[in-house]
């Protein structure tokens, strides 16, 4: 069974194509408003299959950037229109983490959003030194290049280590295109690698293994409508700077 995941860090894409439990090519992009689509179709291509062999898209639906979680919503929307046999799923970035409280993202250099029972923004000069962020980052050992597909078979195995131990911000513990400003502060943070493994695993439970069975029975007849769950595609999640008034 094939799945594609989407995601972002920030305004930075990835796309991931899964057989089942194993990844076998992955993509990334920094302007996915001109390049989700094309490097929908060349990861298809480069694995000799096309939508029709597609069981399930999963993508986020937030937080994150406001213009990263409108593309990401827009596509999955798109393609429910157009490729009715395909089961589709949106999570919230907390759906996918056990334990999401201090779950910390970055929108620019001094403003973060984080999770604490619900997403709220916070400034720089607010972080705890005392606190163990979480926050998620690409996982550099597979050497993604922009825009580049690669097959990555076996090893995409590793996509499941998380680090098991928090790290200080003084170290080199994300991609340079995401949170570099981190770094300038005295913070720890525990880096959640694998997102694309856990949107795969939610799926799993949103849909069921009946589920899988009743689409392999069908004998490859793709015209048949999946009658989706009608939360499976959750609405955007926007979190929006609060006002401050000021006094007169």
């Amino acid at each position: 069974m094939y799945i594609l995941n989407m995601f972002f860090i920030q305004r930075v894409f990835f796309l991931e194509l899964w057989n089942d439990s194993k990844l076998v090519s992955k993509s990334r992009m920094e302007d996915a408003s001109k390049d989700l689509l094309i490097e929908i179709d060349k990861i298809l291509q480069q694995n000799e299959i096309s939508m029709k062999h597609i069981h399930r898209v999963h993508s986020l639906s937030g937080p994150g950037s406001f213009s990263s979680i409108r593309i990401a919503y827009s596509t999955i929307i798109a393609l429910q229109k157009v490729f009715n046999h395909i089961q589709y799923a949106s999570f919230y970035l907390n759906d996918l983490i056990k334990n999401p409280n201090n779950l910390l993202i970055q929108l620019n250099k001094n403003i973060f959003i984080l999770f604490q029972d619900e997403w709220k923004v916070i400034f720089k000069k607010q972080l705890d030194q005392n606190v163990t962020y979480q926050t998620i980052a690409e996982n550099i050992e597979q050497n993604i290049t922009k825009n580049t597909n690669q097959n990555i078979g076996r090893e995409g195995q590793h996509i499941s280590e998380s680090s098991d131990k928090a790290i200080s911000s003084n170290q080199t513990i994300l991609n340079s295109s995401y949170n570099a400003n981190i770094n300038n502060n005295d913070n720890k943070y525990h880096i959640i690698h694998n997102i694309g493994e856990r949107m795969v695993n939610q799926g799993e439970q949103i849909y069921g293994k009946n589920y899988n069975n009743q689409i392999n029975s069908q004998n490859s007849d793709i015209t048949n409508k999946i009658n989706a769950p009608s939360d499976a595609i959750k609405k955007p999640l926007y979190v929006h700077m609060p006002v401050i008034m000021q006094e007169k």
